[in-house]
């Protein structure tokens, strides 16, 4: 079973993130969930980890949700915050999905 196939059976609506974010960012969902490490998907997971840890969720759930440690996800919420405040780019892109209803 395709780690999308895993996200999109029980958690739909961490699925519907996950294809949100892929848009904003112009990347595939499969690549978010890969383990793939290129900036611009990375730039899309740090967007959906601080995006699942604003509903409430610790990092080991965000963690276990996306197939990544703890450590990964603390990294990828720090990124995301240092590059929303000094890249417009990046903050227009936060903005975006702001605008689509999510919190990050």
């Amino acid at each position: 079973m395709s780690m999308m196939t895993q996200i999109m059976g029980r958690n739909a609506h961490k699925a519907q993130i996950v294809q949100d974010v892929a848009e904003v960012f112009g990347v595939r969902p499969a690549q978010i969930l890969a383990r793939m490490r290129t900036a611009s998907v990375a730039d899309a997971r740090f967007a959906v980890f601080t995006i699942l840890y604003a509903q409430g969720r610790s990092l080991n759930e965000v963690g276990k949700i996306m197939g990544r440690d703890h450590g990964a996800v603390h990294n990828g919420l720090q990124k995301f915050k240092i590059r929303c405040a000094t890249e417009r780019k990046y903050a227009a892109k936060a903005q975006a999905l702001r605008e689509m209803g999510y919190d990050c």
